[in-house]
């Protein structure tokens, strides 16, 4: 061999090898991060670990950096782990922001705003947020609404906002609500009533508690209960519902001793003990609870403790001073809140959204058009492919039945010539033995009965060709006419649309919901997909029945989806069309080949496609 040639096969066969190895190091990763991603919420901790695992070069993909900074940024937060730096959330905020993964998208943002809330930077949080917010209703997840709102919620209760807060967490108990989430229902209901008593709504605050309490004791979750307890003991000392406070009290210390969950906490418990008369035990737990304080909201609360109970004690100068002291921080708190312009914040996004919502309604309508056009040239190609398909099988199947058409009357053109040959022969002897007669008498009635099969058989193929004609031609006017009436009614209808709608202010609604419609009664009935199915299997012989039969696949999804494919369809139009993620889609994709790379090698040549 040429060494030039040996030298060049060598090269090819190493690039070869590479690239395979790269395909499957890339495969791997993609593997890793959806495992990740399937224990996040049941064991974030699994899967934090399973993500500090992976080294950064091994993520060579910018999809994969991406995926990859989005659930290492969820590990943390679901470990309680307060990351404040930006720089790796960003990432996946800056890939998915301009891409239709709407939940990556959504999960992005909010994250990145969960970091920003750690770092105490609440204007870029409460942008981050409403961001996320937009996505809400696209993104249909209960659960994921409920925790951003109630994240929302919590700014605004920190800059003193409360009928703002008070709004956001009646957001996040409904959704937490619809949802089935009863713990996190009952958490926002906690601070639901915590901002009532901001408001001094005590009585509303109480009967929350009261709700929320019974709610716990039906789930028997005992951490949940200490919490309802805890909130129960401060409203009833607001109300001065004495009596109740200190028996919700002694249920507490069964449990708890005198581990308490904040330092305002302790305030409300030296109240306690100073309106029972036990001055000693309140103003020691007040001494002992300024080792505890880790801000200025923990000394507003304990100043303002122990001005109450100098008061009770009739200590009025102390109570003054200790009121003083209270509120001089509580300025300093409200001065640091008003430096951080959230509100302003806010409507800049308002402005901003209100700018650029105009042009998204008419790009997007845009877009819709075009697959409408794109729906219609696809349709109109699988018509015009699929007829000539049929034409050339008709064909085939014509020629092949000449064929036998001809070979049968050369055949029975033979018997005929044979037949009067022994008749000319029986005519010709005058004398012939009786076996001789028998044998010729034979021959003439076997060589009838092979003609008449031979002429009824001809006349079945006639019939049998004739019927194939006739139901493939029909068959092909049908969907054509169906594809035509069906388009020419979505051009007819949306024009009507636009005229009669031309100058109302929900011109775009009515449209586009029209659409969503249209599409949804095109494409996701029973009817639909058998359609779409059968011809399918016109054009890939038989491709969607021997998957059927062959394929083994987890859902009827994952059959729809390959059908969908075959018949030429990007997933992003599927997407379009059906209303998941292209992320979903993705996975089930890969799902799919997954199956049929182990699968006969009929199959391996379907998988090409798909």
């Amino acid at each position: 061999m040429n060494p030039t040639i040996k030298q060049t096969l060598y090269t090819i066969t190493v690039l070869l090898l590479l690239c395979i190895t790269a395909c499957q190091k890339q495969s791997f990763m993609a593997d890793k991060l959806l495992q990740a991603e399937a224990l996040m919420n049941e064991y974030p901790d699994s899967a934090l670990n399973l993500l500090k695992g992976i080294a950064q070069p091994e993520l060579q993909t910018q999809e994969h950096r991406a995926r990859y900074a989005l659930l290492y940024s969820q590990a943390l937060d679901k470990n309680y782990i307060d990351l404040t730096s930006d720089s790796l959330i960003n990432i996946a905020v800056d890939y998915y922001k301009d891409r239709d993964d709407v939940r990556a998208k959504f999960l992005s943002y909010y994250y990145q705003g969960r970091i920003y809330t750690n770092a105490n930077n609440l204007t870029q949080a409460t942008l981050a947020y409403l961001e996320a917010e937009q996505l809400v209703d696209e993104l249909g997840d209960g659960y994921a609404a409920g925790l951003l709102y109630k994240q929302i919620g919590l700014i605004y209760n920190s800059y003193y906002d409360f009928p703002k807060g008070l709004q956001a967490h009646q957001q996040a108990i409904e959704h937490f609500t619809k949802a089935n989430k009863p713990v996190h229902r009952i958490q926002a209901m906690l601070t639901l009533s915590n901002i009532h008593r901001n408001m001094h709504n005590e009585n509303i605050g109480y009967e929350v508690l009261r709700t929320a309490i019974t709610e716990s004791q039906k789930l028997n979750d005992q951490s949940l209960i200490k919490s309802c307890i805890n909130n129960l003991i401060v409203v009833c000392i607001d109300l001065e519902r004495w009596e109740e406070a200190t028996q919700w009290y002694q249920e507490y210390q069964k449990n708890n001793s005198r581990n308490y969950p904040t330092v305002a906490f302790y305030g409300y418990i030296a109240r306690l003990h100073a309106k029972n008369k036990n001055f000693k035990d309140a103003f020691m737990l007040l001494d002992e609870t300024w080792k505890k304080t880790k801000s200025l909201q923990d000394s507003i609360n304990l100043y303002h403790a122990e001005s109450q109970v100098h008061q009770m004690n009739g200590s009025w100068e102390e109570a003054y001073r200790s009121m003083a002291k209270s509120i001089s921080h509580q300025n300093k708190v409200i001065r640091k809140s008003l430096q951080q312009p959230v509100l302003t914040a806010q409507n800049n996004f308002l402005n901003q959204e209100l700018e650029h919502k105009e042009y998204r309604l008419r790009m997007e309508k845009y877009v819709r058009l075009l697959g409408f056009v794109i729906l219609l040239l696809v349709s109109v190609i699988a018509i015009t492919f699929l007829r000539k398909r049929f034409q050339k099988r008709l064909k085939e199947q014509h020629t092949l039945h000449e064929k036998k058409m001809e070979a049968l009357q050369q055949g029975a053109l033979k018997r005929e010539q044979s037949l009067r040959a022994y008749t000319a022969e029986l005519e010709s002897k005058s004398s012939l033995s009786g076996q001789d007669v028998l044998r010729l008498t034979q021959e003439l009635e076997n060589s009838q009965k092979h003609i008449e099969e031979a002429r009824n058989f001809i006349e079945q193929t006639n019939q049998e060709m004739e019927s194939l004609k006739a139901d493939k031609h029909e068959a092909l006017i049908r969907i054509n006419k169906t594809l035509k009436n069906h388009f020419k009614q979505i051009e007819n209808t949306f024009q009507v649309l636009q005229v009669k709608y031309k100058n109302a202010e929900n011109k775009d609604y009515v449209i586009d919901k029209y659409i969503q419609n249209t599409i949804a009664e095109f494409y996701g009935s029973e009817k639909a997909d058998r359609n779409l199915e059968e011809l399918v299997n016109e054009l890939y012989g038989d491709a969607m029945s021997q998957l059927r039969k062959e394929m083994n696949f987890p859902s009827e999804d994952h059959y729809r989806l390959a059908c969908l494919l075959l018949a030429g369809l990007s997933i992003n139009f599927i997407a379009a069309l059906s209303g998941e993620t292209s992320n979903a889609l993705y996975k089930r994709r890969y799902k799919i080949r997954e199956i049929m790379s182990k699968a006969k090698d009929s199959c391996k040549d379907i998988a090409a496609f798909i």
